[in-house]
């Protein structure tokens, strides 16, 4: 008689095993987000930038009852405006409003929770004070900063400091719109998720792309100095262009806004 063939019984080790049942296991639960992630998120960044929206477009509107600041104009408003308009719709407070709908709708988007940290908002104006002096130590190797001022507008020693004060914050928080918000994030969103670049290098070709047209916005220079003011316009479109990749809008504009009211706000000649 022939003997029937066994299968060979396969080897278990011993213990308790997992049941089929329970699938893959459960990734160990994460920590509350850190102050790197809150100053990052839209609502955070709207309470952050909530006062000097505010604070900006009344003060120009204030402005320009009295008639002051007409000779000295943002570029980055009013290349806004024009886009608005050619979209049939007009208004000096159109860039502000889009700037809060764009950030509620993104909080919206995210489904973060509607609380506002304090602490939060107090780090991120002291993070901003620091990201300047890179700005103030380029200024000097170029120029000194108030002579750098004296250079990109001759009148605005001739305004008062509180409208000096104004322009610096609407440049701060229009041209980090325009440039980085929109631009940097448009670009990105092309090159990645549209053309199949890596990431990487769809950050670094806006991040330059952004800073060329930062720095092609502001007035033409000639003279001595001219390489030297373009080359700090895109070197600062840069410097900006990587601060908000690495930590967001609300930081960029209070380091934009508060190197500008440096600069502006110092008493002529404190740099030369």
């Amino acid at each position: 008689m022939s003997r029937s063939r066994q299968k060979p019984r396969a080897i278990r080790p011993k213990g308790p095993q997992p049941s089929r049942k329970q699938g893959k296991p459960e990734a160990p639960a994460q920590g509350p987000p850190g102050y790197a992630a809150y100053s990052k998120r839209p609502l955070h960044v709207l309470a952050f930038l909530a006062p000097l929206l505010v604070l900006y477009e009344f003060g120009s509107l204030f402005l320009m009852s009295q008639g002051d600041g007409v000779g000295v104009q943002l570029r980055a408003p009013q290349v806004m405006g024009r886009v608005f308009e050619s979209l049939g719709v007009a208004s000096v407070h159109l860039p502000a409003i889009a700037l809060v709908v764009v950030l509620l709708a993104w909080h919206l988007l995210k489904s973060h929770p509607w609380r506002i940290r304090p602490g939060v908002l107090l780090k991120m104006a002291g993070e901003s004070l620091v990201w300047t002096v890179p700005l103030l130590a380029l200024s000097v190797v170029l120029f000194s900063p108030t002579a750098l001022a004296a250079r990109e507008s001759g009148t605005l020693w001739d305004l008062p400091w509180f409208s000096r004060l104004i322009i610096s914050i609407g440049a701060g928080l229009y041209e980090e719109m325009l440039f980085r918000l929109i631009l940097i994030t448009l670009l990105h969103a092309l090159l990645v998720d549209l053309l199949g670049m890596k990431d990487l290098w769809g950050k670094a070709i806006a991040v330059v792309a952004s800073a060329l047209a930062f720095a092609a916005i502001h007035e033409p220079v000639e003279g001595p100095d001219a390489w030297r003011l373009r080359s700090y316009y895109f070197l600062t479109g840069i410097y900006f262009g990587i601060l908000f990749v690495q930590r967001g809008l609300g930081i960029a504009v209070g380091a934009h806004a508060l190197y500008d009211a440096i600069v502006l706000l110092a008493p002529p000649g404190s740099g030369d």
